[in-house]
């Protein structure tokens, strides 16, 4: 349930995020549907589209998670009984936080996924996703299975993308897995990016 949960509210705010940052949403949409959850004081501070959503985004996503987690520890008996009486954690969030959440799903359902634009990038997210892991487990494989003397240049420099750093007693499954968590975390338009600054693809 609290996986579900995350998922939902992860989905419902980032697509839209992701929507404004390629140009199919206005970012007024975005304000319009999570302004109302307060702490707006400091998008008056910047007219950076990025920023606003960025903000809101931290904004909406601490509120509705403190929401759930809450709505889990009420509900934590019948949950574990199988008598929970909802469909599921958000179906019982109170009604701002259940109703901006659908209202989310809504407008992406209505004006992004079916966008060319949106697409578009999901299409090229593929290949983008296969570049990025083709420069990361080669170099992964070689420092933990041959040692830091045998990395080339490229691969050196390829292990400084990763947010945290590799460990010499890391195994190669859990070294794996934080390549995965980095890339998950990426939206495809950052994935886009980001394939075509390591093919050198119009920067050399």
């Amino acid at each position: 349930y609290l996986m579900e949960a995350a998922d939902d509210i992860c989905y419902a705010i980032l697509d839209l995020e992701d929507a404004v940052e390629i140009g199919i949403l206005d970012v007024r949409e975005f304000e319009a549907l999570f302004s109302h959850f307060g702490e707006t004081e400091r998008l008056w501070h910047t007219d950076d589209p990025r920023q606003k959503c960025a903000m809101l985004r931290g904004i909406a996503i601490g509120r509705c998670v403190a929401e759930v987690a809450e709505k889990f520890m009420v509900h934590q008996d019948t949950l574990l009984r199988g008598s929970f009486p909802g469909k599921d954690l958000i179906d019982v969030c109170a009604p701002q936080i259940k109703e901006t959440l659908l209202a989310a799903k809504a407008l992406a359902s209505q004006k992004v996924y079916r966008h060319r634009t949106k697409l578009v990038t999901e299409l090229a997210s593929y290949p983008c996703i296969g570049t990025v892991l083709d420069v990361l487990v080669p170099a992964i494989h070689t420092r933990l299975t041959v040692g830091e003397d045998a990395l080339s240049a490229r691969h050196q420099l390829a292990l400084n993308l990763l947010p945290t750093p590799l460990h010499a007693e890391q195994g190669l499954y859990h070294a794996y897995m934080q390549v995965l968590d980095y890339i998950g975390a990426m939206t495809d338009n950052y994935a886009a990016n980001l394939a075509r600054e390591i093919s050198g693809v119009g920067i050399l």
